[in-house]
């Protein structure tokens, strides 16, 4: 995944992405998408600079504003030592940012802000710790984005593609725009793992008949948008994102350790079983295929 969608979601991991594992990452997610080309390397290339340029600005405004705010009050006051200064500083960092990671970049401090807030009322003894509250947190917004989603469908920002691509595109509405996006994708031809999913699809014309072939290919719901069975469809809602988020956080991990993997070759076996990966793919494919299963359940 990329760094926005690691960012949005607010992924379990025990450490921040540095700024090298997070411009692999986005090369690695290029390439498993089948969309290597020159004008996708360098909108690449752009996007890491403007992210970079944010952070740095983000980094560099507080501190600034802080200082420039002291010389223009010649003192401090509650107000001017921290808050002005951050907010003057992220007004114009956005500024920077691009148009569509403006309301990811807005949510996941939403998400981040109120975690923080919850943690300080709790430290201070204004609330009782309550367990798993950042679980609860994170439910809470992504119910409000997918009841935005479901009402007036996917846009074009960032938010809206990680949402397509873990749950799909027939758990939203659709308006003119995205059907025609999608005729046209439909068209153009699919990615790997698409066609891979594809490929297994094929194999139930193999199955012979039996409780399992109808389970795979005839149990489907009159309400149902999806093309084959419910049970197919719930499937597939665990094994794209999975497979996508456990390739691409080990690949980078074994990017990252390129030198000990040449000289240790064993070290491959324990990093690509090692927790930390399965556990990104399957919150990815848990997501997906528990919203999916959930919506065929309260449909039938």
């Amino acid at each position: 995944m990329t760094c926005a969608s690691s960012d949005i979601l607010s992924l379990p991991r025990d450490r921040e992405l540095t700024p090298f594992e997070s411009f692999q990452n986005r090369w690695i997610t290029l390439f498993l998408r089948g969309k290597l080309s020159l004008n996708a390397c360098l909108n690449v290339l752009t996007n890491t600079f403007t992210s970079s340029a944010f952070l740095g600005f983000h980094g560099l405004g507080v501190f600034l504003f802080h200082c420039l705010l002291r010389r223009l009050f010649g003192r401090y006051y509650f107000l001017s030592y921290f808050y002005i200064p951050s907010f003057i500083t992220s007004f114009l960092a956005l500024m920077i940012e691009r148009k569509n990671r403006r309301l990811p970049l807005a949510i996941y401090v939403t998400n981040v802000a109120t975690e923080t807030i919850l943690r300080m009322a709790t430290t201070r003894g204004i609330v009782k710790p309550v367990p798993n509250a950042e679980v609860y947190l994170f439910s809470v917004l992504m119910a409000i984005n997918m009841y935005i989603t479901k009402k007036y469908g996917y846009s074009e920002d960032v938010v809206s593609s990680i949402f397509k691509f873990i749950l799909g595109d027939n758990e939203a509405r659709k308006n003119a725009k995205s059907q025609q996006k999608e005729n046209l994708s439909r068209c153009s031809g699919y990615s790997l793992l698409e066609k891979a999913v594809s490929c297994g699809m094929r194999l139930r014309e193999e199955v012979e008949t039996s409780f399992l072939q109808r389970m795979w290919s005839t149990i489907r719901h009159s309400s149902c948008p999806h093309e084959y069975s419910c049970f197919f469809y719930c499937l597939q809602g665990f094994l794209r994102p999975f497979l996508m988020g456990y390739v691409a956080l080990s690949a980078s991990r074994c990017i990252s350790l390129g030198r000990k993997l040449i000289s240790d070759p064993s070290l491959l076996f324990s990093l690509l079983s090692e927790k930390r990966n399965l556990s990104l793919g399957l919150f990815l494919g848990g997501f997906g295929a528990t919203f999916r299963l959930l919506r065929r359940h309260l449909t039938i």
